[in-house]
């Protein structure tokens, strides 16, 4: 598709940061997961399947806050609910009305565990869970295009440290998650779509090139 002789792409663009150093930075404390914000996160934005290049917030921050219900265990593998929200800002902008990179927010979520193992699995489809472009990321997409499920987001979580001793499991016997602090690292994914604006130039374009071609 072409607006103006400009080509408008569309594809998947991908998020990620890796755990940062600096000790473990997630907490969970009666159900509620939490995220240091003053940890320093490496975020990147690869656009490399939507032809625009990647670009790296180098003094990225996260805020979290995610409730988790009681698990349920099938053959080794014990999964929770979790709901919530999650944003990534740009702390080089102090400006918290504008500092947002993206945010996802999630009505239905999954917490899982295998033995030494957690992640947390964020994804639409089905409905439940969304993510937006804040401020910093819309400067850096290219013009014309919005993000769109699908959606999925994923948080790794390691070197797990269960509160008492001894330690206990991560899941307790009743299928509460017990406390612990835990390293975390994140991938996710959006597909990039034309605005509706975007996409009534592109056809308006296509007939005034229709009607010149007669």
């Amino acid at each position: 598709m072409a607006l103006a002789g400009t080509a408008l792409g569309q594809g998947t663009v991908r998020f990620s940061f890796a755990d940062p150093a600096g000790g473990r930075q997630l907490t969970n404390a009666a159900s509620t997961l939490t995220y240091d914000s003053a940890a320093v996160l490496s975020f990147i934005v690869d656009g490399s399947d939507a032809g625009f290049p990647s670009t790296t917030f180098a003094n990225a921050g996260l805020e979290l806050r995610l409730s988790v219900g009681a698990a349920v265990v099938n053959a080794g593998v014990a999964q929770a609910p979790i709901s919530g929200f999650f944003r990534i800002f740009n702390r080089t902008n102090p400006d918290s009305a504008t500092n947002t990179i993206l945010r996802g927010d999630a009505d239905v979520g999954s917490f899982l565990s295998i033995g030494a193992s957690s992640s947390i699995l964020f994804s639409n489809p089905p409905v439940g869970f969304s993510l937006t472009a804040g401020q910093e990321l819309l400067n850096v997409l290219p013009a014309g295009l919005f993000l769109a499920p699908l959606f999925d987001s994923v948080f790794t979580i390691t070197d797990i440290l269960t509160v008492g001793f001894p330690r206990p499991p991560v899941i307790g016997p009743t299928g509460s998650v017990n406390n612990f602090s835990a390293n975390t690292s994140f991938s996710g994914t959006a597909q990039l779509v034309p605005t509706p604006g975007a996409v009534a130039l592109m056809a308006l374009g296509g007939l005034v090139a229709g009607r010149r071609r007669r």
